[in-house]
């Protein structure tokens, strides 16, 4: 049965996030999206994202499950392996801390009165501090992906794409392991990465240029869309947040970084937390 209405916790900049909203604006699910959840949701679970509550009922997460709940399938053994290899470049997000929180500044808060709004864009610097965190130790463990290591991730796509005789892999419309893939290429585009200049030029892959392309003209009114600026059809960008919400949002990182002996210490708890949930650094969160 269709679901009614589904509530949404996450940043659009999460590549499992953005696959969940594709799914439920696919599905023309009414619904909508806060970047920071009620207390008592964020003390149990944290960072973990997205968490949904569907018709009212508990929140819950795993992105892949969520979708199953919308009803897409599609998604076949090995698939998180290769989303794993597409989405390998993003560390390079934090290359630039300066573009890395600037990006997340503009962030809009859809839902709610200005001062609840005000309130969820301050408290999101700690999910920002949390990711950035991250994804710098990530990188400094494993390093960073080369081009060729991004070329030949894409690769396992581009021959995935050329043995598909329909405009998506799900056949006339996109299933769950491509709704994933694809928000992951939104979360690339959402803070520039060099997957994107691979994608864009590299020879080795025509197919997947025109996979993006059908995925763009698919969710042209998405308003969710960062890879419309990267990627034709040229699409507008998601509208940015107000000044007010992004003056929020920088007073609460300013507050957060301040605070570092309690922020950094939190972080580290959440680490944990969602790593022993088994969903850290994998395509399922």
């Amino acid at each position: 049965m269709t679901p009614r209405f589904v509530r949404v916790y996450g940043g659009d900049h999460s590549p499992w996030v953005q696959a969940v909203l594709l799914g439920l604006h696919h599905r023309k699910i009414p619904h909508d999206v806060v970047t920071f959840p009620p207390l008592r949701v964020f003390l149990r679970s944290g960072v973990l994202m997205p968490l949904v509550s569907i018709d009212g009922g508990p929140w819950h997460h795993d992105s892949s499950r969520i979708l199953e709940e919308l009803g897409f399938s599609g998604k076949a053994q090995g698939d998180d392996r290769m989303l794993a290899g597409a989405l390998s470049g993003g560390t390079n997000r934090t290359d630039s801390a300066w573009r890395f929180w600037h990006r997340w500044s503009l962030v809009r808060e859809r839902r709610g009165p200005a001062p609840a709004r005000m309130l969820r864009s301050a408290l999101r610097s700690f999910t920002v501090l949390y990711f950035y965190l991250t994804l710098e130790s990530l990188g400094r463990r494993f390093g960073h992906s080369s081009e060729d290591d991004i070329r030949r991730s894409w690769q396992r796509w581009e021959e995935r794409l050329a043995k598909n005789q329909h405009p998506f892999l799900g056949g006339a419309e996109p299933n769950l392991v491509e709704l994933q893939l694809f928000g992951g290429l939104q979360c690339h585009c959402s803070i520039p990465v060099p997957t994107i200049a691979v994608l864009q030029t590299d020879p080795s892959l025509p197919r997947v240029r025109e996979w993006i392309a059908s995925m763009q003209r698919r969710f042209e009114d998405y308003p969710h869309l960062y890879s419309g600026d990267c990627f034709e059809p040229s699409l507008p960008a998601p509208a940015r947040a107000p000044l007010h919400e992004q003056v929020s949002f920088w007073l609460g990182s300013v507050a957060t970084i301040l605070a570092f002996p309690v922020t950094v210490p939190l972080w580290y708890f959440y680490m944990r937390h969602v790593r022993k949930s088994g969903k850290f650094g994998v395509p399922m969160l």
